[in-house]
């Protein structure tokens, strides 16, 4: 039993990977809803920091269960800050749409047991076998990749390249099938830059520095798919 932490759309779509792959999984709303034993609790509630650790230091306390908690532009490790036992917690990315469990991540931190790190790998490689083991790098290897293609073709954009040519080029020219500019309005274009703006933060690489195009955008209110308008216009 896989117990999903978290009463949000990408909790309920994890659990419907799980499912798709024959795994047992429900999803709950809060720590305190954990009872019994289980196989994996995958804790995927909101972004603050300081709740989160608050979140898995009651969790290590109450359960020996191995815990995974779902991170983007956090460090694995920031994340056990204050959990009494942190042997038996990892961190995991997935993409932030509709394509959840189709790609994870997993991180171990420093006080990982190789036991608890081995089952959460079988477990997760159950969903598919496109796990990555990525070491605690701010962002992991997805969101440093895919937002570096959504940020330069953004630049193209501005520099007169139209959008559909900006995607072709990376759909068809290098056979990837999901291009970046439908990428990050399907995200967010408000996440988008969140993400990007971390990105240059914290590596200090002048290819994450976001596109002025994408700051205009959110400014005018046009994020991508949620609001009806980004590089794309959807009906």
């Amino acid at each position: 039993m896989i117990y999903i932490i978290g009463d949000n759309k990408r909790s309920i779509l994890l659990q419907k990977a799980a499912a798709d792959n024959g795994l047992e999984a429900g999803v709950f709303g809060g720590v305190e809803d954990v009872k019994g034993e289980c196989d994996l609790i995958i804790l995927n509630t909101g972004e603050d920091l300081e709740k989160r650790r608050a979140e898995v230091a009651a969790l290590a306390e109450k359960t020996s269960a191995p815990i995974a908690v779902t991170i983007s532009l956090n460090y694995a490790c920031a994340m056990t800050k204050g959990a009494a036992d942190k042997s038996h917690i990892v961190a995991i990315r997935t993409m932030e749409d509709e394509c959840i469990g189709e790609y994870i991540e997993l991180t171990k931190t420093f006080d990982t047991d190789e036991g608890v790190y081995a089952k959460v790998l079988e477990i997760l490689k159950s969903f598919n076998d496109r796990v990555a083991e990525v070491p605690d790098i701010i962002g992991g290897i997805f969101y440093r990749i895919a937002f570096l293609y959504s940020n330069m073709g953004a630049h193209l954009v501005s520099e007169g390249v139209t959008v559909v040519d900006v995607d072709n080029s990376i759909r068809y020219g290098n056979n990837i099938k999901r291009p970046p500019l439908r990428i990050a309005d399907e995200v967010g274009l408000d996440r988008v830059l969140e993400i990007l703006t971390a990105l240059y933060r914290e590596t200090g690489r002048p290819a994450y520095r976001p596109s002025p195009l994408i700051k205009q955008l959110v400014n005018a209110g046009r994020l991508g798919k949620k609001s009806g308008q980004g590089f794309y216009q959807y009906d």
